[in-house]
């Protein structure tokens, strides 16, 4: 329905389901998880467990994502430690290659390029 204006006008549930929609993207699950979610809002106990089995789905993922994300903080920071060193006590001869570039490239390559 729209107004004369050509406004779209939403009833309550409508509303409602968006800001279900929402809260549930911000729970970071999918579209096709969201309508797996929204097929099961009307039901009891058999969606509460379906719901767990989701949301502990979900947490796994999250978990994993956090061991990466914990482990790329760790390289990275020992990355900017190491150039932060040696451009500090001026280890890095003028026109010399970023340490860290040259050990990115090793680790590609398996050794250092001429």
């Amino acid at each position: 329905m729209r107004t004369q204006g050509g406004f779209r006008l939403f009833l309550e549930a409508d509303v409602e389901r968006l800001k279900f929609i929402r809260n549930a993207q911000e729970l970071g699950f999918s579209l096709s998880e969201i309508a797996e979610l929204l097929a099961l809002h009307g039901e009891q106990i058999a969606a509460c467990t379906h719901v767990q089995a989701l949301l502990e789905r979900k947490l796994f993922v999250v978990r994993q994502k956090l061991k990466e994300l914990t482990q790329l903080e760790r390289t990275l920071n020992t990355s900017l430690l190491t150039c932060r060193k040696k451009t500090s006590r001026g280890e890095i001869a003028h026109g010399e290659s970023c340490p860290v570039l040259k050990e990115m490239q090793q680790k590609v390559f398996g050794r250092s390029k001429p």
